[in-house]
């Protein structure tokens, strides 16, 4: 079955839109090779980002007073949970297409008084729960590189990037796998599906509380929506509490027929206003 995740956030590098510059005043220009610095305008740290591997998400709520300029490089962390790091480069400006990319000199920063030079994915796990500034600095230098219509190699140097992370204990539901399920051989040889078993993992560092399942036939065009004519399709079942990282699947008798199997069916862990979840807009799947 294809399933759709209204929102997604997992692995991802997180980058902060900056203002571009048509001048060429931080770039020295050589044979076929180019020095970026942040003489004048900071240029190096527009070329500044942290990737990230493991499982993250969006903020939720407003930052704390004087954080506003952080607001397009700010994610949460779960209390107790490994996640991986690493300085990478963000192609932008006068040079886009970088590859072949060599750091020197750099390290995470990763304000909880953990400091780490880069040898690889750097795992890190914040045992206290509260706000950190997070620090990528790095020197680095490339094979390749466009700028201007012309291949180059060279070095960026000077490049820091800082971002802010909200760690904190909280559940997280998420959909795993859905199967489908039938009460009958004749349903099964007329692929008129009877039920879906839903699997659900707690993905957060805290315990959900118990919640339901719900699922229903999309109205076409309208994504989330219950589709009128075939609201009485609606079913729904108890999910029970998790702790965190337990994994249970739901039996939810919701009927398929063969001719409906090409609509969008919608299901919903609970409401995004009751789960007091790290993400509480990721509650809506779709699936065909």
């Amino acid at each position: 079955m294809k399933i759709n995740k209204i929102v997604i956030l997992s692995i991802f590098a997180i980058s902060m839109l900056c203002s571009l510059a048509a001048s060429t005043a931080y770039v020295n220009m050589g044979s076929n090779s180019v020095t970026v610095t942040n003489d004048g305008d900071n240029s190096s740290n527009g070329y500044a980002q942290l990737s990230v591997d493991g499982i993250i998400y969006p903020m939720d709520g407003k930052l704390p007073k004087n954080y506003g300029k952080y607001k397009n490089s700010t994610f949460q962390v779960s209390k107790y949970k490994s996640v991986k790091y690493r300085p990478s480069v963000r192609s932008q400006g006068l040079l886009t297409n970088i590859t072949g990319i060599k750091f020197k000199n750099s390290y995470i920063n990763f304000g909880d008084g953990t400091k780490t030079s880069y040898n690889g994915w750097i795992a890190h796990t914040y045992n206290r729960s509260g706000w950190y500034k997070i620090l990528v600095s790095f020197n680095a230098t490339f094979a390749n590189a466009s700028c201007m219509g012309q291949k180059f190699n060279g070095t960026i140097v000077g490049a820091t990037k800082e971002y802010l992370v909200y760690v904190s204990t909280k559940p997280q539901l998420s959909l795993g796998q859905v199967t489908c399920g039938y009460t009958s051989i004749r349903n099964y040889k007329n692929r008129n599906v009877n039920y879906l078993d839903v699997k659900v993992t707690n993905t957060g560092s805290a315990s959900s509380k118990a919640t339901q399942i719900k699922i229903w036939y999309e109205q076409p065009h309208k994504v989330g929506s219950v589709y009128n004519r075939l609201k009485s399709y609606t079913k729904s079942a108890s999910l029970k509490p998790l702790k965190p990282g337990q994994t249970t699947t739901v039996r939810v008798y919701f009927s398929m027929p063969k001719k409906y199997s090409i609509l969008w069916k919608d299901i919903q862990l609970d409401s995004p206003h009751k789960l007091n979840q790290f993400d509480r807009s990721a509650t809506l799947y779709r699936l065909k």
